[in-house]
């Protein structure tokens, strides 16, 4: 499970030369950050656009997809 993780970073992260333990955190964290920050946008965009369908009685191809991808 180790060597995945270690893969998909270097993957998406970009970095090549082997990390210490303060750096491997600090992108670990960094990550997290970004994942919480487009889980609440997400959550946003999703209410918002569901508000407007209540709001004119219909069902938008927009809101499926935003409760699709949440």
């Amino acid at each position: 499970m180790k060597n995945i993780e270690q893969t998909l970073l270097k993957h998406f992260v970009g970095y090549i030369d082997d990390r210490d333990e303060y750096q491997q955190k600090m992108i670990i964290k960094i990550l997290a950050d970004a994942n919480m920050m487009t889980f609440i946008l997400l959550t946003v965009c999703m209410m918002i656009s569901f508000i407007w369908d209540a709001w004119h009685h219909t069902v938008s191809l927009g809101t499926i997809f935003l409760f699709l991808i949440q």
